[in-house]
This record gives C-alpha cells, structure tokens and sequence, in this order.
C-alpha cells in the first residue's frame, strides 16, 4: 500500500543575524584565546603517561566543568607557538576531551593526539589556551566562527573551515 506523502509548510522562516551583534564580542573572545603570551605549556612524557598525568593535573584541573573553547598551539621551526586546533567543549566532557587530545585517548573520539605525538617525536612544544564561556550554547557559535576566520592556520581543523 501507498501512501502519497502531503505537502506540508516546514520553513518557519529565515533569520539574517546582523554581523554588528556578534562579531566584535567573538572577535575579543578570539583575541584572548588568540594571546600567545598566556599559552600553557604542555609537558609531555608519552614513556610515562601516568607521570605525564600527574605533572599536567593542575590544567586538566582548571578544565573540569567548565564549557571552554580552547586552542592547541605548537611550536615552528623558530620555536615560537602558533596556533593549530581550536575546538569547544561542554563542562560535563570538558576534562576527558582535553585528556583525550593532549595525553591520552579512551573511547571513540576525533581527538588531536596523533597530532601531539607527531609534534612531540618532532621535538616541538605543544600549548594551550581556553576560555570559560557563559551561556555555555555560545560554545559552538564561537568556535566555528574562530575556526573560519582563522581556517589558513588552523591545520588540525577539519570541520567548519571555509572552503
């Protein structure tokens, strides 16, 4: 049996946010992430995760529960830090996917880790910068803002990036 499907009038409508509303505040929010001056230094020992685990506790620390938009950096060829990853997260998973990019990756995740340890056995510095955002549904509006301008630089970002 056949069932002809009806038309239906799903469109609520169109909605053109004017760029004047937000831009100028996630352009500050990006200005700050941005800053190379606050990079956190990563100390890596992949031989001794659980030592490397314990050496970085005060970042993962300052992560926990907390909804972030953060930036991994590593170092050039001159050993100045340049950004490379930026990402967002929610308070409740903020810990483990920072744990999971930086040092150690559980579970099925699009973490940057292989990254990190290619960097590492390179013998760049791996960094990083976040920022605490409120309201947290912010998040994901600041990170694919950030993640298209900044897409030229941003080698480890797939998604969201201007083709």
């Amino acid at each position: 049996m056949s069932r002809k499907s009806k038309p239906t009038i799903a469109l609520a409508g169109t909605i053109n946010m004017p760029e004047a509303l937000y831009k100028a505040k996630f352009d500050a929010i990006g200005d700050q992430i941005l800053n190379v001056n606050s990079v956190h230094v990563i100390n890596h020992d992949f031989n001794d995760l659980k030592n490397c685990l314990i050496n970085n506790e005060a970042l993962l620390a300052l992560v926990s529960s907390k909804d972030i938009v953060y930036c991994i950096w590593q170092t050039n060829e001159i050993g100045k830090f340049e950004k490379v990853y930026i990402g967002q997260s929610n308070a409740k998973g903020a810990r483990a996917r920072i744990r999971n990019h930086l040092f150690k990756k559980t579970g099925n995740t699009k973490s940057k880790l292989e990254n990190i340890k290619k960097a590492v056995s390179q013998k760049k510095q791996i960094g990083f910068t976040f920022i605490e955002v409120k309201p947290a549904f912010f998040r994901a509006a600041i990170e694919e803002y950030l993640i298209q301008k900044y897409s030229d630089s941003l080698p480890w970002n797939e998604v969201g990036k201007n083709k």
